[in-house]
């Protein structure tokens, strides 16, 4: 029900109408200096029917739902229907339609947004003061670019020069130039002429206005000289006088605009008005009445007539095309527009070429212009132009985006772009002349013949090391219109000259979804990866391998793919120097109509051995798997440095997102724990939490004399002769190898220090948002200082998928997330960040999601624990083990969950039939598989249990095999089924025979038993 209240304003004797906010005055009779007789309006925010709150975050119909918080700078796309608001408490940029009256969030997770942009491409510029940066966006809220290079330093405001370049203002006091073309930020007037600065403006004319707040003026830039001079106001005077220069005066203004005839629009947020500046620096009001004016019900808030409109801390402006002003207020967190302001909109461009004048494109060719290259690949291009840019995603480039370093009219592209062919890569080349430009613009073509082959790489050829296994991938590229169905060939790699024949290990190996680089297979985008056969064979001193894809029902490639992945081992009787021939032979294939395709076989590749050193730790950017393709010191060095998203790369591998292949030189990079040592190459054959974590480490430079106090921190491995691994720079022929580990005791079946259990829920309704509790157990004798894992929610066979995005809600401060999918995600605490005492069940966390509306009576969500890893330190690691939880949807569980976990039950019981249920008794020696886990016994042999049995050397010892980690309680009565079991005493497992002494009662008669202690 819309409500209806009137208000007597006694102050002025204006009797007004509010509904929800829009207020028609009956009259009013005010002494105001105005432009026109402008109409104030608000179009949303404020507190609504279901907030009473000034500010909120919410979308929908913009005058009856929208809400903001702290709304700053404004921008009106080209076409004037659309309004962005730099939302900025909100952390938000929101986006108003003009035509339906209906907010949306066109962007979150902001850092700060404090002003925004709009061009003539439709694009959104967003000024963010937590981090500096101004991106650019599409009008769909994809991310196209960063303009600035270098972070600004608290920014407030900015605004586009005649030349598209972007001038921006600091709180320092700077006002600075971001060129759009090269990302150079120059400083054009310094920290300290202006004070606290928030609004800047470029006039027709060039001229740069910026707002200079804490002096309450406005001050003009020279464009040419950067000389400073007054506009208008007092420099150090508040006020709120109309009038010419030397009589107006101003009150901490901030954000401008620009309107028609350089007209300036001033949100003079301190005299809680929206003024008007001409080019004189006359001062006019365009509404907001003081404040001794102000209704009662909400002060500095009433629509209407400008002549009694008031306004309270007002913010951001913008000016349409037809001269309506748009405004953010800050108090009430609103958005207003003026209406018949008497303005017209601001002129689309200024300045520029009388006349017309022809220019010439310019040359441009790029080389190689086609083909599929997962390895990398150098594109050379060729241009008479030197502002030549490009873009890697099919899309035309600007001068915005990334400029190529041109040299005597050439220069090259680092392609590393491993899910697609250059039909991607788009080149531009501009010439200019004032403001006319000619430009040429250049794509990768799609292949014009059927081929089949290992491609080249930046370096042409593929390297390994002595002892390494070289991927290598075969690719098809075909013309536009061919498509294959069916695909046989054979891959045969032969040795060159005295080189030894590679290893027999030589083989295929399976692509997924999940690899750390991804490639495009030939799936034909339906279930996954096809299913292919691999056959090896030798001749002679080459071996080879037969693959085809005859009878595969999901193989189909258009354009190109990756139809095999080839590991080659380089046997360690190589020698540096050596070299191997790739060779495809014989292949042969069928389209969907059963035609035979004539596939050419491309040019035989070469396996060079090299010994290329890698930077342990370096594995970014992900160029390819080999050594020397990866990692920032690809020179032969080993020299380099440990960035960000090194760190990244290893924890996700370590929680199983996009590992690496084991046997790679790049998961061997990420293998950092144990920590390599003069004469020892370091690692364990397992990228896990130490591992990211003394990357980390290393790479904020925080171990100066190393973990173990070793004084070389930084360490680089390489094959050497005999196709071993040294490190460091002695050059040492040291295996790869972890030395001083203990061998294992007899008594160590299976031995976790921390349990992770999810909890489980019953009767769930669709839709419910549910709260799965996640704990960790640790062993007495044991604490955590950091740890990882991955939460996972899977729907069982036949239930509906997720979604919405699945969470976590940490019970500790500092944590590291990272999403995989809607369904899963890592989560992290580094070393020091929290602590988990020993013996104790410790609360972690709450995994949180949202049941899909489709779930049905009887269906369940699995919520998994995956990839749980944590330490002490950073020299001890520790084994974690996992027990998984289950949503039901309106019902009960059918029977109760097990109580072993789930890594337990994968290692002891996943290859029986039967006999695998908690209570069951898979080995038929009594004990269920329950009690075996409990006590740490294997329950598939029949002589691993837990068993006292008397000393051979003394009647009143009991010994047993006891397992490590485990406590015993030896107890006592010495009346059967009377009386409480009294401890007689207490053993730690140690995975060795242990000892219990015994004693006698008065009665010389006494029961015994064993507990396991909880």
């Amino acid at each position: 029900m819309t409500t209806r209240v009137t208000n007597q304003n006694p102050s002025s004797g204006v009797a007004c109408v509010r509904r929800f906010w829009i207020v028609t005055c009956l009259f009013a009779l005010l002494p105001l200096s105005v432009l026109g007789q402008s109409s104030i309006a608000t179009l949303g925010g404020g507190p609504n029917q279901t907030n009473a709150n000034f500010n909120g975050f919410s979308d929908g119909a913009t005058l009856q739902n929208a809400q903001f918080n702290a709304p700053g700078g404004l921008a009106l796309d080209f076409f004037g229907s659309l309004l962005y608001v730099a939302d900025t408490a909100n952390n938000a940029v929101r986006r108003v339609g003009l035509t339906n009256d209906t907010t949306a969030t066109f962007l979150s997770a902001q850092m700060t947004p404090i002003d925004v942009m709009t061009d003539s491409a439709t694009n959104v510029y967003v000024l963010t003061q937590g981090d500096g940066l101004i991106r650019r966006y599409d009008l769909f809220a994809n991310l196209l670019g960063t303009n600035n290079g270098t972070a600004l330093v608290s920014p407030t405001a900015m605004a586009f020069d005649l030349n598209g370049d972007i001038y921006v203002t600091e709180l320092g006091g700077a006002l600075k130039k971001v060129t759009s073309s090269s990302g150079a930020v120059a400083t054009i007037v310094a920290a300290g002429m202006f004070s606290s600065p928030r609004g800047v403006e470029v006039l027709d004319s060039g001229t740069i206005i910026v707002s200079d707040t804490g002096n309450h003026v406005l001050r003009a830039v020279d464009p040419t000289t950067f000389a400073v001079t007054l506009y208008t106001g007092t420099i150090g005077t508040a006020g709120a006088n109309d009038g010419a220069m030397g009589i107006g005066l101003l009150n901490s203004p901030f954000q401008i605009a620009k309107a028609g005839g350089d007209v300036l629009v001033v949100a003079d947020r301190g005299n809680h008005a929206v003024r008007l500046v001409d080019t004189g620096g006359n001062l006019t009001r365009l509404y907001g009445v003081t404040s001794n004016f102000w209704a009662s019900e909400f002060p500095g808030w009433e629509d209407g007539s400008a002549v009694f409109a008031e306004s309270r801390s007002p913010t951001g402006v913008a000016v349409d095309g037809a001269g309506d002003v748009y405004v953010s207020e800050q108090f009430y967190h609103l958005l207003r527009k003026a209406s018949s302001t008497g303005l017209t909109g601001p002129s689309g461009s200024s300045g520029g070429s009388s006349g017309t004048v022809t220019l010439n494109p310019p040359s441009l060719t790029i080389s190689p212009s086609s083909g599929y290259f997962p390895l990398g690949q150098t594109i050379t291009v060729s241009s008479t132009s030197t502002n030549v840019y490009f873009r890697t995603d099919g899309v035309t480039p600007t001068t915005n985006d990334t400029r190529l370093t041109m040299s005597g009219g050439v220069g090259s592209i680092l392609w590393k772009n491993s899910t697609n062919d250059l039909t991607a890569l788009r080149v531009s080349g501009f010439v200019f002349s004032g403001t006319n430009e000619a430009v040429t613009n250049v794509a990768g073509t799609v292949a014009t013949t059927n081929s089949i082959g290992v491609p080249p790489g930046l370096n042409t050829n593929l390297v390994g090391g002595i002892g390494a296994t070289v991927l290598a991938p075969v690719v098809v590229n075909l013309p536009a219109g061919q498509n294959l169905r069916r695909l046989g060939f054979r891959l045969e790699v032969s040795p060159n000259g005295a080189a030894p024949i590679i290893g027999a290990t030589f083989d295929a190996v399976s692509v997924t979804t999940n690899d750390f680089i991804p490639l495009v297979t030939g799936d034909g985008s339906t279930t996954g990866p096809a299913t292919f056969t691999a056959t090896p064979y030798t001749i002679g001193t080459t071996r080879g391998l037969s693959i085809n894809f005859i009878t595969t029902t999901n193989f189909s490639v258009s354009g190109f793919a990756a139809v095999a992945l080839v590991g080659i081992p380089i046997p360690g009787g190589a020698a540096v120097g050596d070299s191997y021939n790739i060779d495809v032979i014989l292949p042969t294939a069928t389209d969907e109509n059963g035609n035979d395709v004539l596939l050419n076989s491309a040019t035989t590749r070469l396996v060079n051995v090299q010994n290329t050193p890698y930077l342990v730790g370096d594995s970014s950017p992900a160029g390819w798997y080999n050594a020397g393709d990866f990692g920032n010191s690809p020179d032969g060095t080993g020299a380099g440095q440990l960035l960000l998203s090194d760190v990244v790369n290893a924890f996700n591998a370590s929680v199983g997102i996009r590992p690496p292949y084991p046997f790679t030189d790049v998961f061997n990079a990420m293998d950092v724990f144990p920590e390599d040592a003069p004469g020892t190459v370091g690692g364990d054959g397992q990228i896990r939490f130490l591992d990211w974590q003394i990357i980390l480490l290393r790479q904020q430079h925080l171990n100066t004399n190393g973990i173990f106090g070793v004084s070389q921190t930084n360490w680089f491995r390489q094959w050497s002769a005999g196709g071993v691994l040294t490190t460091g720079t002695t050059n040492l022929n040291t295996t790869r190898s972890v030395s001083g580990l203990a061998p294992p005791v007899p008594g160590l079946v299976w031995d976790r220090q921390v349990l992770m259990t999810a909890g489980s829920i019953e009767h769930v309704q669709p839709l419910g948002v549910v709260s799965i509790p996640v704990h960790a157990r640790v062993t007495p004798n044991a604490s955590i200082s950091g740890m990882q894992f991955r939460v996972s929610v899977r729907p069982t066979p036949g239930a509906a998928p997720l979604t919405h995005q699945v969470q976590f809600l940490s019970q500790f401060p500092n944590a590291r997330q990272s999403v995989g999918s809607l369904s899963d995600l890592a989560v992290a605490w580094d070393i020091g960040q929290i602590s988990l005492v020993g013996g104790t069940s410790n609360l972690i966390g709450s995994v949180l999601f949202t049941v899909p509306a489709a779930a049905t009576a009887g269906n369940c969500y699995t919520v998994s624990i995956e990839s749980a890893d944590g330490s002490p330190d950073f020299s001890v690691q520790y084994e974690f083990e996992t027990r998984a939880g289950c949503v039901w949807i309106n019902g009960a569980a059918p029977s109760p969950p097990s109580l072993v976990s789930d890594e337990w039950r994968s290692q002891f019981l996943s290859g029986l039939s039967s006999l695998t249920g908690d209570q069951d008794d898979a080995d038929g020696d009594g004990f269920a598989n329950v009690l075996e886990y409990i006590a740490g016994t294997d329950p598939r042999d029949i002589n691993s249990v837990l068993r006292l049995r008397r000393s051979t050397t003394s009647s009143s010892v009991f010994e047993m095999l006891s397992a490590p980690g485990k406590t015993y309680a030896l107890e006592y009565l010495d009346v059967l089924n009377g009386g409480t079991w009294q401890t007689q005493s207490t053993h730690s497992g140690t995975g060795q025979i242990i000892q219990m002494q015994l004693s006698t009662s008065a009665g010389g008669t006494r029961f015994y038993r064993l507990r396991i202690v909880p």
